[in-house]
């Protein structure tokens, strides 16, 4: 009966919960939130579940624009060029568009509109929208992600949807393959081969005993790999090395790799075209990790 006795103090708890309290309830939308109770210590399972069915508030302050966001936003690139996205935008309607005339998608930097619309759709009631991006420049913008509004003849709505955009002009094809030469001196060189999906790329890399690569990240700018996370822990290193062919191999020398111990070469690619995200969004590059 313990939960009987801390019921006060459980939906004190409750009503303070960090996740609960940041929530978005949009108007006239129905919701369920669901409520299980239990014993404080165990054994448990002897708790009660409970629903409570209530409908998202109006706000009497918003004017005659859209109420409603777009339920989600997804999308992919597959434009092969650097600094340039395209492919499908999928754009899932709102609970309901009573007010709703069109969507709206712009380039997003830190959740801000940059410039002007690139697409608009008119909303006839489809549960979700197919737009095609066919190359559009994020380099000069440094957009990093697709916003999308719903509007009518009195404007835009005040909440959006998002979605990441994650550049790929850049990715490893395939894991790194790794090899190592002994040359006579004793010095060891290791090889690193890659598959990438574009010419004009940059490569660092950096040797660690397995299990220390935990950590292991891009620069916040992502123009190349956080050294300084590594600090300590690195046998050896090479950074910046330039290629223009999409299979290509890579030399690190000198690495004092002791005989018997497992290594792991963590590997990360950059487009020569520059970097036009910020973190976290992941563009123009890719890690990856081979033993």
């Amino acid at each position: 009966a313990s939960h009987r006795r801390r019921g006060p103090s459980i939906i004190r708890e409750f009503g303070m919960d960090p996740i609960i309290r940041s929530c978005i309830f949009e108007p006239n939308v129905p919701y369920t939130l669901f409520v299980y109770v239990d014993r404080n210590l165990p054994p448990y399972h002897g708790g009660s579940l409970s629903s409570i069915d209530f409908v998202g508030p109006v706000d009497s302050t918003v004017g005659l624009t859209p109420q409603l966001a777009p339920r989600s936003i997804e999308f992919t690139d597959t434009d092969p060029d650097a600094g340039h996205i395209g492919g499908i935008v999928t754009i899932e309607r709102a609970f309901t568009e009573d007010d709703i005339a069109e969507y709206v998608l712009y380039l997003g930097r830190q959740e801000h509109i940059v410039g002007s619309s690139i697409r608009v759709v008119h909303a006839d009631g489809t549960s979700h929208y197919a737009l095609s991006l066919r190359h559009v420049d994020i380099k000069q913008s440094g957009a990093d992600s697709l916003l999308v509004f719903a509007r009518n003849e009195h404007g835009s709505a005040l909440e959006g949807r998002s979605a990441a955009l994650q550049d790929a002009s850049l990715l490893l094809l395939a894991p790194p393959m790794v090899s190592c030469a002994h040359a006579p001196d004793g010095t060891i060189t290791v090889r690193i081969h890659l598959q990438l999906s574009a010419v004009g790329s940059a490569a660092d890399v950096a040797i660690v005993p397995k299990g220390m690569e935990l950590g292991a990240q891009p620069s916040n700018d992502h123009a190349g790999l956080d050294l300084a996370a590594l600090r300590g822990t690195m046998v050896c290193a090479s950074i910046g090395m330039v290629a223009y062919t999409t299979d290509v191999t890579h030399s690190v020398s000198p690495c004092g790799l002791v005989p018997g111990k497992a290594y792991v070469a963590i590997v990360f690619v950059r487009s020569l075209a520059g970097c036009s995200c910020s973190w976290p969004c992941v563009c123009l590059g890719d890690i990856s990790f081979a033993t």
